[in-house]
């Protein structure tokens, strides 16, 4: 696989010992998923911890729309395919 000379020319070339060809989509999920699942954790404790307290305010409700859009944007990533060369079915 050769870099794009546009890539170079902004970027330089890259450190030496890193395989830009490897596969990431096994590590990338991990990670996504994982702070998915701390970002759902801390979410939870604070509705828990405001219902207790009092009501909950406009900025929490603002919160949860904020993590299910997260929540979108990650499970997109998890069930996207690649399609002929890349995510978007482009090819060069």
């Amino acid at each position: 696989m050769e870099i794009d000379p546009m890539v170079i020319a902004i970027f330089g070339h890259p450190p030496e010992g890193i395989d830009l060809s490897a596969n990431q989509e096994i590590k990338n999920t991990t990670i996504v998923l994982s702070m998915l699942g701390i970002s759902a954790l801390f979410l939870a404790g604070r509705i828990a911890i405001r219902t207790q307290q009092s009501h909950l305010s406009l900025d929490d409700y603002n919160i949860s729309v904020s993590w299910l859009f997260v929540a979108i944007t990650a499970a997109i990533v998890f069930l996207a395919k690649p399609v002929q060369g890349n995510m978007f079915g482009h090819s060069r």
